[in-house]
This record gives structure tokens, C-alpha cells and sequence, in this order.
């Protein structure tokens, strides 16, 4: 297990780009109609290089007819990103129908 995160450190270190990661949670544990949810976005950048015109777009995991956004917005725009740093964005949104739902990566 050693060598192959030696082997994987070593490929991310050899890079010469920004490298990033994202991620999505969900801030509630309970997710009903009516009732708010919060989305929060995660994207950090592992290269070595600063990350420009970075966009966050979920608008395709959460449709307007089955959710209303109540603060913030669906997507977002991050003009950098260091190399090693993250940023973050959250988004409040209400569901305005009771069924089963797939969110999908970003």
C-alpha cells in the first residue's frame, strides 16, 4: 500500500499544471420537501501551478422545476486558485417536490 502512494505522490509531484479537486456535501441530514438544504462546494487545487477561470456549475444536478434556490447560486466563478489552496461556495436550495432525486458529481 506504501509503494502505491509513493508511486501516486511521486505523478503529482512531477506535474507542472494546477491539479483540482472538487467536492459536494450536503450540510443537512435530513432532506425534505419544504424544508431548506445546503449544498456546499469544495475545490481545492494540488498542483503546483496558480488554477485561472475556475466554474463550479451544478445546475444539472438540481433542476428548477424540482428545486428552488433560496441563497446563493447553482454555480460559481473563482478567478484563481493558488497552487495548494482551496476555496469554497454554498448554496441553499428547497425542494419543491417529494421523490427520489440524483445528484450528480460535478
Amino acid at each position: 500500500m506504501s509503494i502505491l502512494f509513493v508511486i501516486l505522490f511521486a505523478a503529482v509531484a512531477a506535474q507542472e499544471n494546477p491539479i483540482l479537486l472538487a467536492s459536494k456535501d450536503f450540510l443537512n441530514d435530513v432532506i425534505a420537501e419544504d424544508k431548506h438544504l445546503t449544498m456546499h462546494y469544495v475545490i481545492h487545487n494540488i498542483g503546483t501551478e496558480v488554477a485561472n477561470d475556475v466554474v463550479v456549475d451544478d445546475t444539472a444536478g438540481f433542476p428548477a422545476g424540482e428545486f428552488e434556490v433560496v441563497s446563493g447560486a447553482l454555480s460559481a466563478t473563482f478567478d484563481s486558485i493558488q497552487a495548494g489552496a482551496n476555496v469554497s461556495h454554498a448554496v441553499v436550495l428547497k425542494p419543491l417536490t417529494s421523490a427520489c432525486t440524483t445528484s450528480y458529481p460535478l
